[in-house]
């Protein structure tokens, strides 16, 4: 029985995700090209976009973190957790989370910024890098982590075009945004995720959706023959 429940499980989330997919690769043929500062007026609630003249600060960042918990005492098995982490621990890095914002609404004293619409989504290996290095700063050395950052300023402030798509639907992690929500005040409350380097795939979708079919269909046929089976 339990087979059946996962059988009909994956058969729902492969049937959604890939007609999601379907939809979005007929909706979106190409990426729209877009000003920041048009986007963040009026932030679109899904689609593919190539966004120009972003800003971005490091030390805004929050991203996923993969830990490693192990307890030689108790257990010789290792179990990996994720969590959503500010820029203050040194663990492996995966996803980043950098609040997108404009020349028209970037002011160095961060304090006087209004909250962004838009989230960037990113694995870019030389970001996840910087994110290292600023962990491994030594805070009681004031003055050799000034000189960092004025050494690498253009890798704590991007100055950047970013490309992708809005997460929604079935791509949207609610947990995830939450999170983000919690550890960046200035987010407005209806803020959107573009993931960087996200695009249409119709041929993954329709895998997924056939998949799906496929699923329903066997999970199908398992229920009818455990119900001839009960009945006999």
């Amino acid at each position: 029985m339990r087979c059946g429940l996962l059988l009909i499980a994956l058969a729902i989330f492969l049937v959604i995700a890939g007609g999601q997919g379907v939809r979005e690769a007929f909706a979106f043929r190409k990426p729209v090209d877009i000003t920041c500062d048009s986007f963040l007026k009026s932030p679109p609630q899904e689609g593919w976009y190539h966004i120009t003249g972003c800003i971005m600060e490091m030390p805004d960042a929050a991203y996923e973190v993969t830990s490693s918990s192990k307890d030689s005492k108790d257990s010789k098995d290792s179990k990996d957790s994720k969590e959503t982490s500010s820029v203050e621990e040194d663990k492996s890095i995966s996803n980043v989370f950098l609040p997108v914002r404009t020349g028209t609404t970037y002011m160095a004293d961060s304090d006087k910024e209004p909250p962004t619409p838009l989230v960037l989504q990113t694995s870019d290996p030389a970001i996840i890098e910087t994110l290292r290095q600023m962990n491994r700063l030594d805070t009681s050395k004031p003055e050799e982590a000034k000189k960092w950052f004025i050494n690498n300023v253009d890798r704590v402030i991007l100055h950047k075009d970013i490309s992708g798509m809005i997460q929604t639907g079935i791509n949207s992690d609610s947990k995830t945004r939450d999170e983000i929500a919690k550890l960046q005040k200035s987010l407005t409350g209806n803020y959107v995720i573009l993931e960087e380097g996200k695009t249409p795939s119709m041929g993954l979708s329709v895998a997924m959706l056939t998949g799906g079919i496929v699923a329903g269909i066997v999970a199908l046929l398992y229920w009818g023959s455990l119900l001839t089976r009960n009945r006999g």
